[in-house]
């Protein structure tokens, strides 16, 4: 099997996965100028990221809902250390 037919194959499995998240993201109302409401969309990517064991930080905002760095950690780069080079 090709790489990229393997990729492929993932994808197509976790594509109802990704279009969950999607259209749970969509529908959450995350005004801009409305910082508080911007909190679940956060709160969801981070406890995804968190899943994937990934290392994540709020960055919190006055004007806007702040930003959300998310990196893997060293035991996520242990375990497949080409695909972080």
């Amino acid at each position: 099997m090709t790489a990229a037919t393997a990729i492929r194959e993932y994808l197509d499995r976790a594509q109802p996965d990704m279009v969950a998240l999607l259209e749970a993201l969509v529908c959450m109302e995350s005004p801009t100028d409305a910082p508080e409401t911007q909190r679940p969309v956060l709160d969801a990517l981070q406890d995804c990221f968190r899943e994937l064991d990934f290392h994540t930080i709020r960055l919190p905002r006055r004007q806007f809902g702040g930003h959300l760095y998310a990196r893997p950690t060293a035991a996520r780069k242990q375990s497949n250390p080409r695909a972080w080079q």
